[in-house]
């Protein structure tokens, strides 16, 4: 049955691969190594140790910045670009929160194309900074936070004329959820009558368009927020039903009053049980399982929201608690692996990550080219829509379709449209075919991957002519293969499927004896003709596999 009882002992590779997936967008074959050697506490204790915000406007050697002269209205691209980076940075350790920003973007959503470039950067800032804090307080910070207060209307609200839009999205998406409609206009853990009271509580916020003055800026942040305006403001008393136990919130005039009115609304929400459980339900979905047994329901989800409440709604002990678990790790009942390991199709965006890392691309240097770095991510924002998913544009504010769409939640990232650019943006962009010099910025080579001793190590037992080792790794077929399939595919292969993998597509009718004879020609003759074919074959194929699709 489904269990939070932790894990104890050494990692392991299998376990550490499953870890690092879930929790790092992706990792490489060094990072896998270096964590299965550790306790499961000390790697998740790791994972979710915080690291340090890249610099918004770090300077790169030849004076180029990631926002141009220092201004945060920077194009978009390289706003996202900057985001980006932070799961791909090489100075930092493995780290959940590029992964954990990006879920509460999916909690608390916007569209970029409806929301001032300015807006969006502090907007994606509020995210980054509020990972390891209270969820409570990130819901009150992005109540008055200028994007949002554009893209929901807001700003637009007056006390003759309240905008419902937020208060909507407030009840339905960002906390309590919308439970079963037991009447006209209620749906248990709200009614419509409550909407329409959060909504004139938001009467009179002002979008704040002045980033230099201080004055207008949340003293925990450093930056503008909406501010209060008293004379668009409804200052009567605001009633709420049964589902908020007939509250009333004070209504004030004045500024202070009008800040401390949101400050009674979000603790009221708080206040009720269906919050925790409904985030918590979105944190499963997003790193275990779109599935939510019963049995989960009670043995994983109702513990976690216990311990969400009882942490002052800070998601690291959740995280710690679940991430610890033999059920994160599928090891709660007599089938090990069978469940969550390899569970979850890949989102564009872990597809991504997950390739760059997985096949050593070689990331330009932002202190070397930023400008490349710049062009190479946003070639991913180009492509993206193709596959289904544009980075902070999702189709509604309830977020990207395959995360919220039941019955069938992730495997909707993969359709007759999608996939075949799921594997176009590795093949045009990603994978580099020259084959006689280093991959280009942003690229990985299926030679270089074949001869880095880093993803395949020497091979030190007898080749098949019976010759002692050590051997190129890449020359020995079956220790070629086994570790790409080890270390890049989440489930283990069956024999016959590995036996694919080198018969026929690595071998291609040729023997083992063969293929080294191959490879020794070619580090005899430095022609890599034949064995490069083989190898990018050999890459294509374990990328167009369903198992890499998965993590």
């Amino acid at each position: 049955m489904p269990s939070l009882l932790p894990v104890s002992g050494t990692l392991g590779r299998k376990r550490a691969a499953h870890l690092l997936r879930r929790v790092a967008f992706g990792c490489n074959r060094e990072q896998i190594e270096a964590f299965a050697n550790k306790s499961v506490m000390q790697a998740v204790e790791d994972l979710l140790t915080p690291n340090s915000l890249l610099a918004p406007h770090a300077d790169a050697s030849n004076g180029v910045t990631w926002m141009p002269d220092g201004s945060i209205a920077a194009p978009e691209t390289k706003i996202i670009a900057w985001w980006m980076y932070h799961a791909l940075d090489p100075s930092k350790p493995p780290t959940i929160f590029p992964r954990l920003s990006f879920f509460l973007h999916t909690c608390l959503t916007i569209k970029y194309d409806l929301v001032p470039r300015t807006h969006l950067y502090y907007y994606l800032r509020l995210l980054m900074e509020y990972t390891d804090k209270s969820y409570k307080t990130l819901v009150r910070k992005m109540t008055v936070d200028n994007g949002m207060g554009l893209f929901l209307n807001i700003s637009d609200s007056t006390k003759d004329h309240p905008n419902e839009n937020y208060a909507r999205e407030l009840l339905e998406l960002f906390t309590v959820g919308k439970g079963p409609q037991i009447g006209p206009g209620d749906y248990t853990n709200y009614t419509e009558g409550d909407i329409l009271e959060a909504a004139r509580i938001l009467t009179g916020f002002i979008t704040n368009w002045d980033y230099n003055d201080v004055s207008k800026y949340d003293p925990d942040l450093g930056w503008a927020v909406m501010f209060p305006y008293p004379p668009h403001h409804d200052p009567t008393n605001k009633s709420f039903s049964a589902a908020f136990g007939n509250r009333t919130i004070q209504g004030r005039a004045d500024k202070a009053g009008m800040l401390q009115e949101v400050d009674d609304l979000i603790d009221m929400i708080f206040d009720q049980e269906a919050v925790s459980l409904f985030i918590i339900r979105k944190l499963y979905r997003y790193f275990v399982h779109y599935e939510i047994t019963a049995e989960i329901e009670s043995d994983i989800i109702l513990p976690l929201a216990e311990t969400f409440r009882n942490n002052g709604f800070h998601f690291m002990p959740v995280l710690s608690q679940l991430l610890n678990s033999s059920h994160f790790f599928d090891e709660d009942d007599a089938v090990v692996g069978d469940h969550v390991i390899g569970g979850l199709i890949k989102s564009p965006l872990d597809l991504w990550y997950s390739t760059v890392k997985g096949f050593g691309a070689n990331i330009p240097d932002p202190n070397v080219d930023l400008a490349s770095l710049q062009s190479w991510l946003h070639y991913y924002q180009i492509y993206s829509p193709e596959m289904g998913m544009i980075l902070f544009n999702p189709s509604s504010v309830a977020g990207y379709d395959p995360m919220y769409q039941e019955p069938e939640f992730n495997r909707y990232w993969i359709n007759q449209s999608t996939l075949p650019s799921r594997y176009g943006l590795i093949y045009q962009w990603l994978l580099d075919h020259n084959m006689h010099s280093a991959p280009a910025a942003g690229r990985f080579n299926a030679l270089y991957f074949a001869e880095n001793p880093a993803y395949i190590p020497p091979y030190y037992g007898f080749d098949p002519q019976g010759n002692p080792g050590p051997h190129d790794g890449a020359r020995i077929a079956d220790h070629l293969v086994r570790n790409i399939v080890d270390y890049l595919l989440p489930v283990e292969l069956s024999q016959d499927r590995f036996m694919y993998f080198r018969d026929e597509v690595l071998l291609d009718s040729l023997s083992p004896v063969s293929w080294m004879m191959e490879w020794d020609n070619y580090k005899a003759s430095g022609n890599p003709t034949n064995v490069q074919s083989q190898l990018t074959k050999l890459v294509k194929a374990v990328i167009q596999s369903p198992e890499f699709q998965l993590y």
